[in-house]
Parts: C-alpha cells; sequence; structure tokens
C-alpha cells in the first residue's frame, strides 16, 4: 500500500487504505500519523495524532473518546484486524477508568463507568473489560502492578510456578502444587482472564496433578472458586473433590502438613484447611455445619484466658503471646462463627455464639500495636534478607528471603474482611497494612519468594473487596496529598521503641562479627560477602572496609563503585551514575529500614544525576527513569500514608 502510494500520492482512497493497515494491523498510530493529509478528513486527522501518544498525556475524557472510535472501527473492520482494534479500544478504557479513579471519582462511580463501557463494548459484540483491581490509594496500586507482573515471569513453561525441583514425593504428591496453587489464586483474584492463555495453561496442569500437601489442596480450592465465579460449572466437581478432601482430612479442626496425616496435626499447619472450605462455600457447595464446629471448637479450645491462641494444647498461662499465630487462630475463628452463625453476628458481636472471636478480638484491641508484630524477629533487619529464617528443604531451587509473615497478613485480611471492621488492634489493617507492604516490596516487584508474594497479593485483593464493600462512597484512588489528609499522624500504628544507639550499634557489629565467621567457613559464599558489604557502606558507614570483601561478591565493579561513594553525584560520569544507581537499588532490598531509606536516597539522587546528562541510548534512559520511578515509589511507601 505505501509503495502504490508514493506512485500515487494524491489517491485519497489509497492512503486511508494505507492508515487502516497501520491502525488494524500493524497497531501503529505513530506510523498511521506519517501518512497523514487533508485529503483524508477531519476524523483521521483529529483522532490518530492523539492515538500515537502515550495514555498518560491524554485526559480522561479524550481517552474515552479513543475509546469510542476504536470501538466504531472495530465494529465495522474484517475479522483480521478486529482483536488488535478491540485491544486497543480496551486499553483506553482501563487508561479512563485509572484517570478517573485518580482523579477523586467514588468508586461507585467507576463501577457504573465500568458498567456503562461494558454495555457498550457487548453492543458492539466484543469482549467486557475484565474486573480491575483499582485501588483508592495510588503507592499501593503500583506495588500491586508490580507483584503480578512479577509472579507471572515466574511461570514455568509448563504452567506450573516452580519452588522445588525435586518433582513427586510419596508424601506429598508434587511439591510444587502449593505454590502453583497459591500463585493462580492470586492473579485470578486480581483479575487474571480465565480465557488468559497463561492461565488455562496453569489449570491443565494443576487440575490432573496429585497433592497431599494441605495448604497445596485448600488454595486449589480458591483457584477452583475464581473459575466458578467466572464460568458456573466449568470447575464444580474439582471443586467438591477438594473441598471433600479437606473436610475428611480433620478429625477434630486441625490439620497436618498433609491430607492424611491425622496423628501429626500441628496448629501451625491448621490455618489452610477453614479457608480452603470456605472458598468451596462462596462457589455455592455445602460442607457439612459440624466441619465448621470442629473448626471453631479446635480455635477456641487453644485460647487462654484472655483471648490469645497458645501454642500449645496445653494452655499454658505463662507462654509468651505469639502475635503471628493469634491472628491466624481469629482468622479461622472468623471464618468458622461466620458459616455457623451468619455474618450479622460476626460483624455486631452479639452473643454467646461468638465469644470466642470477641475475646481474641479484645486481646487484639489491647496488644496488637504494630505490623512489625507479623515480621520475624531476633535480627536488627527483622528479616528483611540477611538471616534466613526459612530452611530450604533438599531440592528447593530456590530459598526465599521472608521479609513478612505473609499468611498471618493474609488471615487478617479475612478477619476484615468478614468482621466488616476497619481497624484491628490498634491499626488500620487496611489502609495502613497496604502502605507498610508497598514499603516493604523488593524492586523487583516480590516480597521474597512466590508463596509469601502470592499472599500478599490475595491481602491486596481482599482489601480491594474491602473497599468495594464498605467504602462506595469514597474517593477510588487517593493522590498523595488526599491520603495524607485522611490518615493523621494519630492514626498510624504504633511502632517499637527505637533502639539506642549503642544497642544498634552493638546489634551490627554482633551481626558483622557472625557474617565474617561464617564467610570464614565458606569463603566462596558470595551471598555473605555481599551482605558483609552492604553492612558496611549502609549500616556502619565504613565503606573502606568493604573493600577488603569486594572481590568476593562476583561483581568486580563494586571495588570501584565504594571509591566513588565520596565524589558528588553531579561530577560522575554517565556509566558510573548509573551503575552506582542500580547497586544501590540492589542493595535496598536486603538493608534495615535505615540502611534501606540511606539506599533509596543515593539511588535516586545517582539516577537523576545520570538522566541530567541526556543519555545517549533511549532504551537506557528509559529504564533508569523506570528505576527512578521504583525508587521514589519505594521512598514514599516506606514513610507511610
Amino acid at each position: 500500500l505505501c509503495r502504490k502510494l508514493v506512485q500515487d500520492p494524491d489517491n485519497a482512497k489509497l492512503r486511508m487504505s494505507a492508515i487502516d493497515a497501520y491502525l488494524g494491523l500493524l497497531d501503529s498510530p505513530a506510523g498511521a500519523r506519517a501518512l497523514l493529509n487533508p485529503s483524508v478528513g477531519q476524523v483521521y486527522c483529529t483522532y490518530v495524532p492523539l492515538a500515537a501518544k502515550g495514555t498518560r498525556e491524554l485526559a480522561s475524557a479524550v481517552l474515552m473518546e479513543l475509546g469510542n472510535w476504536y470501538v466504531a472501527m472495530a465494529r465495522k473492520a474484517p475479522p483480521t484486524t478486529r482483536p488488535t482494534l478491540a485491544r486497543r479500544a480496551a486499553s483506553y478504557y482501563r487508561a479512563y477508568l485509572r484517570k478517573l479513579s485518580q482523579q477523586g471519582a467514588t468508586v461507585a462511580a467507576v463501577q457504573e463507568a465500568r458498567a456503562t463501557i461494558n454495555a457498550a463494548l457487548k453492543q458492539a459484540g466484543l469482549a467486557s473489560l475484565p474486573n480491575e483491581v483499582l485501588f483508592r490509594d495510588p503507592v499501593v496500586q503500583k506495588a500491586f502492578d508490580r507483584a503480578v507482573d512479577w509472579l507471572w515471569s515466574r511461570q514455568a513453561a509448563d504452567g506450573a510456578w516452580v519452588t522445588h525441583t525435586e518433582g513427586d514425593s510419596h508424601d506429598y504428591g508434587n511439591y510444587n502444587t502449593r505454590s502453583t496453587a497459591t500463585a493462580l489464586a492470586a492473579l485470578l483474584a486480581g483479575g487474571a482472564s480465565i480465557t488468559d492463555s497463561r492461565v488455562v495453561k496453569a489449570v491443565r496442569w494443576l487440575e490432573p496433578t496429585v497433592t497431599r500437601q494441605t495448604e497445596g489442596v485448600a488454595f486449589r480450592c480458591l483457584v477452583w472458586m475464581e473459575v466458578q465465579k467466572r464460568k458456573p460449572g466449568a470447575a464444580r466437581r474439582m471443586l467438591s473433590n477438594d473441598v471433600t478432601t479437606m473436610v475428611r482430612a480433620t478429625r477434630n479442626g486441625s490439620y497436618g502438613e498433609t491430607v492424611t496425616s491425622w496423628n501429626y496435626a500441628r496448629i501451625q499447619e491448621s490455618w489452610p484447611g477453614p479457608v480452603g472450605v470456605d472458598a468451596g462455600e462462596r462457589a455455592g457447595l455445602k460442607a457439612p455445619r459440624s466441619y465448621w464446629q470442629l473448626v471453631a471448637g479446635f480455635w477456641s479450645g487453644r485460647q487462654r484466658a484472655d483471648g490469645d491462641i497458645s501454642p500449645s494444647s496445653k494452655v499454658n498461662a505463662k507462654a509468651e503471646p505469639n502475635t503471628r499465630l493469634t491472628v491466624n487462630g481469629a482468622g479461622c475463628l472468623a471464618l468458622a462463627l461466620n458459616r455457623l452463625h451468619g455474618p450479622d453476628a460476626v460483624k455486631k458481636l452479639s452473643g454467646i455464639d461468638v465469644e470466642p472471636l470477641t475475646r481474641v478480638l479484645d486481646w487484639m484491641d489491647k496488644n496488637f500495636a504494630s505490623l512489625a508484630a507479623l515480621r520475624p524477629e531476633n535480627t536488627l533487619a527483622r528479616d528483611r534478607g540477611d538471616l534466613p529464617s526459612h530452611r530450604a528443604p533438599a531440592g528447593e531451587a530456590s530459598a526465599p528471603e521472608h521479609l513478612i509473615f505473609s499468611e498471618a497478613f493474609y488471615m487478617l485480611s479475612n478477619i476484615g474482611l468478614v468482621t466488616g471492621r476497619e481497624k484491628l488492634g490498634q491499626v488500620k489493617w487496611w489502609a495502613d497494612g497496604s502502605r507498610y507492604l508497598a514499603g516493604l516490596q523488593n524492586t523487583d516487584g516480590s516480597w521474597g519468594g512466590i508463596i509469601d508474594t502470592a499472599r500478599v497479593v490475595l491481602f491486596l485483593t481482599n482489601g480491594y473487596s474491602y473497599e468495594q464493600a464498605n467504602q462506595a462512597d469514597l474517593p477510588a484512588l487517593l493522590t498523595g496529598a488526599a491520603a495524607a489528609a485522611t490518615a493523621p499522624a494519630t492514626t498510624r500504628p504504633a511502632e517499637p521503641e527505637p533502639l539506642s544507639d549503642f544497642e544498634a550499634r552493638r546489634l551490627l557489629r554482633s551481626r558483622e562479627s557472625t557474617l565474617k565467621s561464617r564467610l570464614r567457613n565458606h569463603p566462596e559464599n558470595q551471598a555473605v560477602a555481599r551482605q558483609l558489604v552492604r553492612l558496611y557502606v549502609l549500616e556502619l558507614k565504613e565503606p573502606q572496609k568493604a573493600l577488603a570483601y569486594a572481590d568476593r561478591t562476583g561483581n568486580y565493579w563494586i571495588k570501584r563503585y565504594i571509591g566513588l561513594l565520596s565524589t558528588a553525584p553531579n561530577t560522575l560520569g554517565q556509566d558510573e551514575a548509573l551503575g552506582l544507581a542500580d547497586w544501590h537499588l540492589q542493595m535496598a532490598d536486603g538493608a534495615t529500614d535505615d540502611g534501606r531509606t540511606l539506599a533509596l536516597t543515593r539511588a535516586v539522587g545517582y539516577y537523576r544525576a545520570y538522566l541530567a546528562r541526556n543519555p545517549g541510548f533511549a532504551s537506557d534512559a528509559e529504564k533508569a527513569k523506570t528505576s527512578l520511578e521504583r525508587a521514589t515509589d519505594a521512598l514514599s511507601a516506606m514513610s507511610g500514608p
């Protein structure tokens, strides 16, 4: 068409055909823009230049107009170009909804706009928009989007999410059922379509896979529930089988690591079972009432007089309270009592029937003062990456660093969702919890490993459901200023008392000694060498000592970077500024809160210095802009709403 157009430039019909090909076949509005002239008419001259711009540059009204224009073209288009035009229309509509939310529209208004758009798409014979998750807080939205992208990036070619390389086991079945079911449940809850080829591949892997893992079966129930919601009947048989397995796997409301380990039940393994059976109930199945009585009886039987959950079957009043376990137990009690006595009783906490839940929530009101209680202890960094609290089983592909007790955050969201409470203990579980987790997110989008990241995504989707159910009259998204205005400092969760300078320094020196000892025993361990370098550069602020270990990290640029730390960013060369920025962004993921703030602040300065020099390669500049945005967002999330 373009060759013909060169030979006959005055042929308006030929020119419009070439423009249509750029729009419908190549999805290239920029290419179409180069062919514009007055002969093609006002419609093309108006819309094509707008379509060539990025969605961030366009006003919400323009996005809506572009979506409508592409729908009109798709309606008349041949089958070869119709899918491309429909995808482009959907992208403009999604951008419109997001921008509408950012401008302060209420949740109800966004839902109404989505319904109007879907009605227009249906009339044109096109697929409706997926039920995209839109959070009130833009920082949380970005954290969610990055986590979803990271989870998809970890999917294997066969559709599974792999955390073990051993394959099957007689006792457990396939090890990777747990990680695959958890990741897929999170992605489906986050709005993934069941017709997405990646979802189809994962379902085909998951359905025939044999597993005996309690958590694997439980979270597979969540997958089948999400499939059932979108396509009734498609997964009913699989869901029924897995729910029946979970019901039969307990004798007293507790569970073991596998669904056949009745005699080895442990309280730490007993929280996933009720989650899986509750998913079946939400999808229309009916579990025996006796099952929920067993669950409620087990957890209430572990309660002490003040309401917290004892880790021992012998309720020992002298044992230290376990906040993590108590939150998990409260979540199971909320699910069980909701099924036994109905949502009104659980939300109003009325009557003797819900007394166990009342007592545990009272305990949380008095003792749950900070979300930091749901993070690993015994390290200065609260296990942000230095000390592995997770011992990897033989054959595990990676040993993810536990930044948080992810199952406790997930169960906290279940408590809030079932009870309808904004505050649990002394924290706002959703407003504070979402920001808190966004501040802990690694720069790659994860919260450690596949399972931890998937559970956090489930926490976020539960929070989204809470917003839809309880806050429809509030803005769908809040700008940073608005978020600060609605969450004054007095409502922020209480933080632990800060360590004295002397005590903090003592702990850092103890950490230094531990790492040096480990490196002496394993001199080839690059991970320990990197931790020592990070400790000296960010925590102890003694970069010269880091030089002795720089060569052992496997990155021979680090010695050069350490030598440049005292140089002002605006005097560095482009490669030096970019290298220092990337290095500090990587170190931020394993640092303490103070060290992480220092690393991110430096990274922002180095990225800005690099971009100020107008990099020659557009791809490098774009990558640096993306990294700068991530570092800035992480700093913003750490500072709180």
